[in-house]
């Protein structure tokens, strides 16, 4: 049997242009001789679709497409996710579910069992999961095929989260072979972990798996694909690079898997940390592209202060979308070092693109004229600070707006995290880069990066982090040192300690308290940050949904 694997980029909503992509790659594929093309979880109207399911428009769009792949496609078996209504009088009203054309027609479907609804994901609002007996074998010139979707295989990686577990049934036990459809969104370890989660399933059965994931950046959720191969003792014969997509074969002949030239064969899995910041990087640009790509966005503007955030983000925007389609503007102001300046002016001529620098002194001397004025006193510290960050923000505005550009954000998840930004100035932009990287990864990131060449003046990296807002001043004057902070962050954010979980790891009980009340203090900074690129297992924004006005008291 002659596979094709697609690690599908699907466009959310779009359901006839994916379809019609679906139709080409499957023609194609039937054109060489392939038995079977094989697309991922909801591949038909992307993933997540969130309230676009609430539609009946698109539910009913996505049926009409797949007959009309099926008609299209005649000749070869295509399989592909897509909602479907679920034949129940009771629950919700869909599935997510899949379905396999052939010989003209949709020939076989199946859905979900286990619907996730922890951190990024929801979709228990929107499906039911598969009724009993829904989905059955697929039999093929003989052999027989389990079909699953996404979550199905996670049970027991998942501490039993779920009351039952679907690899329970007769359906996985009496297949040949089983095929997972995915979509299944990247962060920092996950390689390692769904290799984990595949291989214990596949050895656990006894039977081979092939596993097909999306791969695209959907907003916040950036999907790698790194699609793979397993046999029946749990071995990962063969993976698909990751943030690639991709199409390729695979032979099952003999109760074994054949890939074609591009797939990696693996020995085991690859998970040491420079390995780890090749794919976070990988991830942070392919969010940035798609971006921009899907809601057909031109130019970035970032505002370049001579720090490592702005730098970072800048060199990823470059990556991304090419360096002719990005505009750096340097914004000194009164307190501004002459080496930030130069910093900045060396990191744009190394990336090749366009600076430009536009001085606020004027446009700061003048708003304090006007507010002492009408204050009858002068401005407190904090104040005279933010106003800085804020006319820099109209002027970068201003400039997205004459360039029909658009704002990237700098800010890191540390500043997220404790507020350590002005709201309306560095807050601003239509996407975060770096909202989801601790100040410390940031530096591992762009450290690892210059390996490769010195893109990044060192002195940007090697310097004492500072806002630049007053003279002298250093981050350190109001945060504690970032490895001790990042430390603290990590555990609290990310993996949800409580203080005394924390005091007993040895860090300061004030030190704690202080940092907790940061971070609850400035809920509502977050909650008006634009969305950030999710790199990690708990990224701020939908993976981490706290209460505006509410805060936990020790």
């Amino acid at each position: 049997m002659r596979i094709t694997v697609v690690q599908f980029n699907p466009l959310i909503g779009h359901v006839e242009a994916n379809a019609r992509r679906i139709i080409d790659q499957s023609i194609a594929c039937r054109d060489r001789g392939i038995d079977l093309v094989v697309f991922p979880e909801l591949a038909l109207c992307g993933y997540p679709p969130l309230d676009l399911l609430e539609s009946e428009h698109l539910v009913e769009l996505c049926r009409l497409w797949a007959s009309n792949i099926a008609q299209q496609t005649n000749g070869i078996a295509v399989i592909f996710g897509l909602p479907l209504k679920n034949p129940l009088s009771f629950g919700k009203s869909l599935l997510n579910g899949a379905c396999r054309t052939g010989d003209g027609q949709v020939q076989q479907l199946w859905a979900k069992s286990l619907l996730p609804d922890y951190d990024v994901f929801d979709e228990g609002r929107y499906f039911a999961p598969a009724p009993p007996h829904y989905n059955q074998l697929w039999t093929h010139a003989g052999v027989r095929i389990a079909v699953s979707i996404c979550e199905d295989l996670w049970h027991h990686s998942l501490s039993n989260l779920y009351e039952r577990d679907p690899l329970d049934d007769v359906l996985y036990t009496q297949a040949d072979w089983i095929l997972n459809i995915s979509a299944s969104p990247y962060h920092m370890g996950k390689e390692a972990l769904r290799h984990s989660v595949l291989s214990e399933v596949s050895a656990r059965l006894r039977k081979p798996l092939l596993y097909v994931n999306t791969c695209g950046a959907q907003a916040e959720l950036i999907f790698d694909g790194g699609s793979g191969c397993y046999d029946a003792n749990g071995l990962k014969a063969a993976s698909l690079p990751c943030f690639e997509s991709m199409h390729a074969d695979v032979d099952w002949s003999l109760g074994a898997w054949s890939p074609g030239k591009d797939w990696k064969i693996h020995d085991q899995a690859d998970s040491d940390s420079e390995h780890e910041l090749n794919l976070l990087r990988s991830a942070l640009v392919l969010g940035i592209r798609d971006f921009f790509s899907k809601q057909n966005l031109n130019k970035a503007v970032i505002g370049l202060s001579g720090g490592i955030d702005s730098a970072l983000v800048t060199l990823l925007a470059a990556e991304a979308l090419g360096s002719d389609r990005v505009t750096a503007i340097l914004l000194p102001s009164p307190y501004s070092s002459a080496h930030s300046v130069d910093d900045s002016l060396a990191l744009a001529d190394r990336l090749g693109i366009q600076c430009i620098r536009i001085p606020i002194h004027s446009a700061f001397f003048a708003h304090m004229e006007s507010l002492e004025q009408a204050f009858g006193r002068p401005l407190q510290d904090l104040t005279e600070q933010n106003l800085q960050s804020r006319i820099r923000c109209a002027l970068l505005m201003a400039a997205a707006n004459e360039w029909g550009a658009v704002l990237l954000n700098t800010t890191n998840k540390s500043e997220m995290s404790v507020g350590y930004g002005t709201l309306y100035g560095d807050t601003s932009g239509a996407l975060s880069v770096l909202g989801d990287l601790l100040k410390t990864r940031v530096y591992r990131l762009a450290r690892h990066i210059n390996k490769s060449g010195p893109l990044i003046p060192e002195h940007i990296i090697e310097k004492a982090p500072s806002a630049e807002l007053k003279p002298g001043q250093a981050d350190s004057d109001d945060l504690p040192p970032y490895d001790v902070l990042d430390a603290i962050l990590e555990l609290y954010v990310e993996k949800g300690l409580a203080q005394d979980r924390l005091m007993n790891l040895g860090f300061d009980e004030h030190l704690i308290q202080k940092v907790i009340r940061m971070v609850d203090a400035c809920e509502f900074k977050r909650f008006q940050s634009p969305p950030v690129l999710r790199v990690t297992a708990k990224a701020f924004g939908r993976g981490r949904v706290m209460p505006l006005v509410g805060k936990l008291v020790y």
